[in-house]
């Protein structure tokens, strides 16, 4: 049986994980796509216009394979902004003013 858990959660990620969970783990770090990567998996001809979108919407995988238009790039990276970065911030930030010795930002 398999387990994955994924997610940005820096008390995840921070080598504590391996206390947290019994038995063996493997962590997978992931990366944003390079532009070489983007661009070989965007599949346009057009290598000028994929940097503009490269640097425009970054390198997040799944970008690059969804059926994207302007208006579903940017509520999908908002969605990540919201809950990824926002609401972990958040977190972080009541913990510390409930816990301040557990947490160091």
């Amino acid at each position: 049986m398999s387990i994955y858990i994924t997610g940005s959660n820096a008390y995840l990620l921070s080598g504590e994980l391996a206390t947290l969970l019994t038995g063996r783990y493997v962590e997978i770090p992931m990366f944003p796509l390079s532009f070489r990567d983007f661009y070989s998996l965007n599949g346009q001809d057009d290598k000028d216009a994929a940097l503009r979108e490269y640097m425009r919407y970054g390198g997040l995988p799944y970008l690059s394979v969804m059926s994207r238009t302007e208006e579903k790039a940017e509520a999908y990276i908002e969605g990540i902004y919201n809950t990824v970065i926002v609401k972990d911030i958040e977190e972080r930030s009541s913990r510390k003013k409930t816990n301040p010795e557990r947490l160091l930002i």
